[in-house]
């Protein structure tokens, strides 16, 4: 920032004596500042809410036992996939879950977005799942709801995005 402010300046007083001789490039606005100018105008509001539509929600915690669900935890028809640890992913057609580190490993980061991430993982599943009630959970085995988000739809494309395969520390959970 310093360097843009230090050029900024130094372009300023040019273009005033320029402005003054009457060549009127006073407007005009170098072109190796002109990608920095448009970044320094656009206000953190909007920066803010580009952030917003692509998070929904985060957490970090810690499991006790390593395994997480997504499903539509306001449902009562749900079917819980039998977990398959050499996987690290199971699914029913209501149902995901998805292997994970224990507490004693550490804290795991769980982020539910509903925009495929820029960012390189590893896609461990996608999958279709019923949500009756237009919500799409992230619960672990002790029924412990961590995340929560409408779908607006009976049923929602959910695509799990992990750091490792076998012990992942950071989730991410794409809902479409």
């Amino acid at each position: 920032m310093w360097n843009f402010l230090y050029w900024h300046k130094k372009w300023e007083r040019n273009s005033r004596s320029s402005a003054a001789a009457g060549t009127g490039r006073a407007r005009n606005i170098p072109p190796s500042l002109q990608h920095v100018q448009g970044e320094a105008r656009r206000s953190s509001s909007s920066r803010k809410a580009q952030k917003e539509q692509r998070i929904m929600t985060t957490t970090i915690c810690s499991l006790t036992h390593p395994v997480i669900f997504i499903f539509d935890h306001s449902s009562e028809e749900v079917e819980i996939p039998d977990y398959d640890e050499s996987a690290g992913v199971s699914t029913t057609s209501s149902c995901i879950s998805i292997g994970a580190i224990a507490d004693v490993d550490g804290d795991i980061t769980i982020s539910l977005i509903n925009e495929y991430p820029k960012t390189p993982n590893i896609e461990i599943c996608d999958q279709v799942v019923a949500t009756p009630n237009n919500t799409i959970s992230v619960v672990t085995a002790d029924d412990t709801k961590l995340l929560e988000t409408n779908t607006n739809n009976k049923e929602a494309r959910v695509r799990v995005l992990v750091n490792n395969r076998n012990h992942p520390e950071n989730i991410t959970i794409v809902i479409t």
